[in-house]
């Protein structure tokens, strides 16, 4: 058997199994077959390698197409780490990804030239797809990078900002990959009859549960656009309309579809596998999901990105109420999770403790930073015979009396305010039990020193004010709610809170 050291050789090994059938579509962009995808890719591969590119990263600047899949394919057959760019990010943020890059190349097209131009990169390495996509494919330099790779050189390098808004990129090698899509596919079944419906960008983590599943199992990925992605409505439509039956889904793509009451109208009839992760899900919005599709799976899964994608999952084996939070779960094989004490020993059964997550998905840092890779990816310290290293996430959990995972909060999302340690998380929950709120998130005004819960949704702010008295405790209701018209979004779909802290809170002033 040959030793799996890419995921290259899973498209290979699919493309020869299933040539014809549909790896990836888009309703205007159309679609790629495996075998279609595997040239193209491979064409590309065949360009980066005669261009003396090797093991450099690779930014890929395209639409969310099927195209662009086989643009990061094609660095991964030259065995270059990529990186997809959201082309609709601002410019400074793209020009501080590729400052810590520095990327010995980019695959775009015609549309998006003039933006890379802009954001620095130089013309001798600006590819256009249609031209390095028709190279002719050249066996014997593939097959020479490929025997020259291991496992553990990098794959992607996804960028995310954490609570800093600086970008940090993030290395992931095709080993990690590999673990994580193998667990993914025990875990949860997906095989040549499963039908994504992708609502996620590619700069997003979870587009790796997509892609490599497809490439392993054979599936099916539709890539929904962003104008479906829109309207509640229009995404069920796109969902029946393939006839996808799984998705993975951001908490926040479900709230929406659910609080719009289209589930009563039509519901995604095929949809058997609903996964979520990204953020917390209110069991008010799942509720909803479950009893509109009693027969489906619904599973949360939990991790950062440094741990490639999840690191835990939970499959929802019984009934909550609207008010409970659900469980994080427990973690996938081959890797563990450490509940961590502040003075880095084991925290006792049922208390609080940082996660912390050693495995084989655990990726190698953060991509020429040296210095925050140090800060979190360091020495087991309940290992003192030899060299081994964990990720500690900034998340806080506890284990259940089920032995479940419990999300108790980030160590971002926790403040102090008037002496007490507050989790902004427990307050965004309780509101997101309440029908008429959309979405929400609370964040602390610093120079204000208040609270400030900001929300979308039909309900008045005095009544969401008299509701939160009723459940939190004194100290933890916000003195500021202001209702919105839209969230502001990361480029990866979640809330940005940095966005809303500088565009309210050091100029709204009305209480009540």
């Amino acid at each position: 058997m040959p030793i799996l050291k890419s995921v290259t050789q899973w498209l290979d090994a699919t493309a020869k199994r299933l040539p014809d059938k549909i790896a990836f579509g888009e309703d205007k962009a159309g679609t790629l077959a495996f075998s279609q995808l595997r040239e193209a890719s491979r064409a590309m591969g065949t360009f980066l390698a005669n261009e003396g590119i090797n093991k450099q990263p690779v930014v890929v600047a395209l639409d969310k197409t099927p195209q662009c899949v086989a643009a990061m394919l094609g660095a991964a057959y030259a065995n270059c780490p990529y990186t997809p760019l959201d082309v609709d990010m601002p410019l400074k943020r793209i020009r501080k990804i590729l400052d810590t890059l520095q990327p010995a190349a980019c695959i775009t097209d015609s549309k998006h030239r003039q933006l890379m131009l802009e954001s620095g990169m130089k013309e001798g390495s600006i590819f256009l797809y249609k031209d390095v996509s028709n190279t002719p494919i050249d066996e014997t330099v593939l097959v020479r990078v490929h025997e020259k790779r291991i496992s553990t050189d990098l794959l992607y390098i996804p960028f995310t900002s954490g609570s800093t808004g600086t970008p940090k990129g993030i290395a992931i090698s095709n080993g990690n990959v590999i673990d994580y899509t193998i667990q993914v596919a025990e875990k949860f079944g997906f095989n040549e009859e499963t039908v994504f419906g992708q609502s996620v960008p590619f700069i997003f983590d979870g587009s790796i549960l997509y892609i490599y599943q497809t490439l392993l199992n054979g599936c099916t990925d539709w890539i929904i656009s962003k104008v479906d992605l829109m309207f509640a409505a229009k995404t069920v439509g796109f969902l029946n309309r393939h006839e996808c039956n799984a998705v993975y889904m951001m908490p926040t793509s479900y709230s929406i579809i659910a609080k719009s009451g289209i589930l009563k109208k039509s519901k995604p009839e095929h949809l058997q596998k609903c996964l979520f992760a990204g953020e917390v899900m209110s069991n008010n919005v799942l509720n909803t999901w479950r009893r509109a599709l009693p027969k489906a799976t619904f599973a949360n899964l939990f991790g950062p990105t440094e741990t490639t994608g999840t690191c835990l999952h939970y499959v929802v084996d019984r009934d909550f109420a609207d008010d409970e939070p659900l469980p994080i779960g427990t973690p996938y094989e081959n890797n563990e999770i450490l509940l961590l004490s502040e003075d880095a020993t084991e925290t006792k059964y049922g208390e609080v403790g940082e996660l912390c997550v050693r495995g084989a998905k655990v990726s190698h840092g953060y991509y020429n930073d040296p210095e925050k890779t140090a800060a979190v990816f360091v020495q087991n310290p309940l290992n003192k015979a030899y060299r081994e290293t964990i990720y500690k996430t900034g998340d806080f959990a506890y284990l259940n009396e089920r032995d479940e995972y419990m999300f108790v909060g980030r160590k971002d999302f926790q403040v102090k305010l008037a002496g007490h340690r507050i989790e902004l998380g427990e307050i965004e929950l309780q509101a997101m039990t309440l029908a008429e709120v959309d979405l929400c998130a609370c964040v602390l005004d610093e120079a204000a020193q208040k609270l400030v819960l900001f929300y979308v949704g039909s309900i008045e702010k005095k009544t969401l004010k008299d509701e939160l008295k009723r459940t939190l405790q004194d100290y933890m209701v916000p003195a500021q709610i202001t209702p919105i018209d839209v969230m502001p979004r990361t480029g990866t779909g979640k809330i940005d809170r940095a966005a809303l802290k500088k565009a309210f809170c050091y100029r709204e002033t009305a209480h009540v």
